[in-house]
C-alpha cells in the first residue's frame, strides 16, 4: 500500500509539472499569439489527474508510514481482539448500556446536542433550495454548535466505555480530546474535500461537455473517502478512550478496523438508510400534526419552533445510539480488560 501510494504521489507529480509546461497559446494571422480553449482544456484536465493522483498516492504513503518501526497497536492486543466483530452482540451491549443509563446519555445529548442544534436552526437564514444563507452571525453560532457537538460525541464514547465515570468528568475529558480528534479527521478529510470541491467546481464549468477525466476522478475520490471513513471510523473512539495523538488515532482505529470493513460498512450504511427513513417518517407525522395546531410553520413561529424541537430530539437519539455502538464496537477489538460496561453516575 505504502508503495503503491509513493508510484501515484510521484506520477502526479510528473503530471502537474508536465501539465504546466504545456503551451496553451497558438500563433495568430498577426503574429501574435492567444490562448487556445482546446489546449487550455487539456492542461486542466492533466493538472486535475495529477492532483488527485498526488493527493491520493499521499494519503495512501502516509497511513501505513503512520505504523512506525515498533510493533503494531493490533499486534498488542489481545487474541480476542483478532476476532471478527459481532454486531449483534455490539447492539445487544448498546441496548444494554442506554437501558441501565439512558436518562444521562439524555442529559448529555439534550445538553451539548439538542440545545446547540435549535440555536442554529433558529438563526439560520432561510433561503431557497439549493442557496447557501448569506453570512452573518449564524456561522460563528454553527461553529460553537460543531464544536460542541463534538464534545458531546466524545463525552457520550467515554460515557459508554468506561466505568465509574460521572457526567461532568465525561463532559470535561471530550474537551480536552478535542483537538487531537479534530486534527486526526481533518489530515485526511481535508485533502479529499479540497480536491473534490476542485473537481466539481471544473465539471460545472464545463457542464455543457464535461471532461471525462475530471468526472471519473470525482467518482474514485468519492469512493477512495468512503473506503476511508469506513476504514477510520472508530478514531472517535479511538481518541475518546486513549491518549494518543493525531497520528496514533489514525494508526490506531487503522488496526482495530483491519479485516472488518464489510461489517463496519455494512453497520453504518443499514444504520444511516435506517435513521434516514425514521427522520423522514417522524418529520412528516410532526409536520402535519403541528399544522393541524398551528397555521404559521415559519421558522420563528410557534408551531416551526415545535417541528424544530421534535427533529433535534430525534437526530440527537440516533447520534447517540450510533456513538454507544461505536464504543461497543471498540471494546470488542480491545478486549473486556481494557474497557468495560459503562456505569456511569451523576455526579460533577
Amino acid at each position: 500500500m505504502r508503495i503503491l501510494g509513493f508510484v501515484l504521489l510521484a506520477l502526479g507529480v510528473v503530471l502537474i509539472v508536465l501539465a504546466f509546461s504545456i503551451d496553451t497559446t497558438v500563433g495568430t494571422a498577426t503574429g501574435t499569439r492567444v490562448h487556445n480553449i482546446g489546449l487550455l482544456n487539456e492542461q486542466q484536465d492533466i493538472l486535475l489527474a495529477g492532483g488527485f493522483m498526488a493527493v491520493v498516492g499521499a494519503i495512501l504513503a502516509i497511513v501505513p508510514s503512520l505504523q512506525g518501526t515498533s510493533p503494531s497497536p493490533a499486534e498488542s492486543l489481545p487474541d480476542v481482539s483478532r476476532a471478527k466483530l459481532s454486531l449483534s452482540r455490539a447492539w445487544e451491549e448498546t441496548t444494554a448500556v442506554l437501558a441501565h443509563d439512558g436518562r444521562l446519555f439524555v442529559a448529555v445529548g439534550l445538553a451539548l446536542f439538542v440545545l446547540p442544534g435549535l440555536i442554529v436552526g433558529v438563526t439560520m437564514p432561510q433561503v431557497r433550495a439549493g442557496e447557501l444563507p448569506a453570512p452573518g452571525l449564524w456561522v460563528a453560532l454553527a461553529f460553537i454548535a460543531i464544536i460542541v457537538w463534538l464534545v458531546g460525541q466524545l463525552a457520550v464514547i467515554w460515557l459508554a466505555i468506561r466505568p465509574q465515570v460521572a457526567v461532568g468528568e465525561a463532559i470535561v475529558h471530550g474537551a480536552r480530546r478535542l483537538v487531537p480528534y479534530v486534527v486526526a479527521v481533518l489530515v485526511w478529510l481535508l485533502p479529499i474535500l479540497v480536491v473534490g470541491s476542485a473537481l466539481s467546481a471544473f465539471l460545472k464549468l464545463n457542464a455543457s461537455r464535461p471532461p471525462l477525466i475530471a468526472a471519473l476522478a470525482l467518482i474514485a475520490l468519492t469512493l477512495f473517502g468512503a473506503f476511508l471513513a469506513v476504514r477510520l471510523v472508530l478514531s472517535s473512539a479511538v481518541a475518546s478512550a486513549e491518549d494518543g495523538g493525531p497520528f496514533a488515532i489514525l494508526r490506531r482505529s487503522w488496526d482495530l478496523s483491519r479485516g472488518n470493513w464489510w461489517r463496519l460498512f455494512v453497520f453504518v450504511l443499514l444504520f444511516w438508510i435506517g435513521a434516514l427513513c425514521l427522520v423522514w417518517a417522524v418529520g412528516s407525522v410532526a409536520g402535519v400534526l403541528v399544522r393541524m395546531v398551528f397555521t404559521d410553520i415559519g421558522p420563528l413561529s410557534v408551531g416551526g419552533l415545535l417541528i424544530e424541537i421534535v427533529s433535534q430530539l430525534l437526530s440527537s437519539i440516533l447520534s447517540i445510539v450510533f456513538f454507544v455502538m461505536l464504543a461497543r464496537l471498540y471494546v470488542q477489538r480491545t478486549g473486556p480488560d481494557a474497557a468495560q460496561a459503562s456505569v456511569p453516575k451523576s455526579g460533577i
